[in-house]
């Protein structure tokens, strides 16, 4: 249990890092598909 939860946190935490790298180079596309989220991080 105490490693799902710590898999779950690194999780998140790769997922910020990736959209804050998308923010700042595809700002653009990141807001006209911010509604996807994890999918403009799958398609990009």
């Amino acid at each position: 249990m105490l490693t799902e939860q710590v898999k779950s946190k690194r999780k998140k935490a790769l997922l910020n890092i990736v959209r804050k790298i998308q923010l700042k180079y595809t700002s653009l596309d990141y807001q006209m598909c911010s509604v996807n989220g994890v999918d403009l991080i799958i398609t990009q």
